[in-house]
């Protein structure tokens, strides 16, 4: 399918701009927040709550700011955490706003945003341990928010789905939290080199390129990473065991579409269920530019049902996982 239209205008008015990687730092982000913070009117949830949570990682203490959204639904709720992308660099909780409000109300649960240390401030791995730390939090006090610790979930776009997924497999190798599913909206999962067959295909001329990947992962990464680091490129653990139940949104013109549908077959071979549906037409971070394109607010929705129905599988039915692989849907 040709790239959708509306994503076509986008792409050329953009033409004019000079990359991401050619700013600073400070450019990028004011760029990102001017073309992601909502002008319009935001939709409306029940409660909407700014706090700094004081953690300790590593044996440091860190304030991390998250926002809580509750809508207006019967307590306690499920809870979403979740982890905004831009390549570790850029956005924060107010260029993820209008998501986190979409999802608490089309899934009924509570969001927890989370405004993760980013690079290149703070390199690899601070902002998984924060993300991970958070969701402990979470787990830990869901009562006090109004939630059920026994669904608490964990999503999130590009780099934040990244990050959701180490959060996922950390929570896996550690025993703790229980995260009951994973919403994982075009994430990177692998490195940039040698890239995959949509790495080559893609690699310029559709929103995101593999310059500016480059550029990410170089503020991102410390000098001496792994490489099979499983929390910092998922798609390299060694196992995919035991993992909770995990949706997948790619897009068709995006250069991390096969290493996120790769990560879904893996899922899949480990015996977890997992769902994956490709949007044809669409370029990387669509969902974000939902306002301007029809297709990302769709798959917004669908995320959003997605996600409450998998929430009201684990609160009704000891036979959630069985249900939920009858009803899956798989697109490549």
């Amino acid at each position: 399918m040709p790239i959708d239209p509306q994503a076509r205008k986008i792409l050329d008015e953009s033409i004019s701009l000079p990359a991401l990687e050619n700013l600073s730092v400070d450019a990028a982000r004011k760029r990102c927040r001017d073309a992601f913070c909502a002008k319009e009117i935001l939709e409306h949830v029940n409660n909407v709550e700014n706090r700094i949570l004081s953690l300790t990682v590593d044996q440091s203490i860190y304030n991390i700011p998250v926002r809580i959204y509750t809508p207006d639904a019967k307590e306690p709720l499920p809870v979403l955490v979740y982890f905004h992308g831009g390549g570790f660099v850029v956005n924060n909780l107010d260029t993820h706003d209008a998501i986190c409000r979409h999802l608490a109300n089309t899934a009924d649960c509570i969001v927890v945003s989370v405004d993760y240390a980013r690079s290149p401030e703070y390199r690899y791995p601070v902002a998984l341990k924060q993300c991970y730390r958070v969701t402990a939090w979470v787990a830990e006090n869901a009562r006090v928010l109004g939630g059920d610790p026994s669904r608490i979930a964990v999503g999130g776009d590009s780099s934040g789905g990244t990050l959701a997924a180490g959060v996922s497999l950390m929570g896996r190798d550690l025993g703790t939290p229980h995260i009951c599913f994973q919403l994982l909206l075009y994430p990177a999962l692998d490195y940039y080199l040698p890239g995959t067959d949509s790495y080559e295909k893609f690699s310029t001329g559709y929103a995101l390129t593999r310059q500016t990947m480059r550029w990410f992962f170089s503020l991102y990464l410390p000098a001496n990473f792994n490489r099979d680091d499983p929390y910092l490129f998922p798609v390299r653990a060694q196992s995919h065991d035991n993992l909770p139940v995990t949706h997948i949104i790619t897009a068709q013109y995006d250069p991390l579409r096969d290493e996120a549908e790769q990560y879904a077959g893996l899922l899949e071979k480990a015996g977890s269920v997992v769902t994956l549906k490709r949007y044809s037409g669409m370029i990387h971070g669509f969902i974000i530019m939902h306002k301007a394109i029809d297709i990302g607010k769709k798959a917004l929705k669908e995320a959003g049902i997605v996600l409450k129905n998998q929430f009201t599988k684990e609160n009704n039915s000891n036979q959630a996982t069985k249900i939920y692989r009858e009803n899956a849907y798989h697109v490549y």
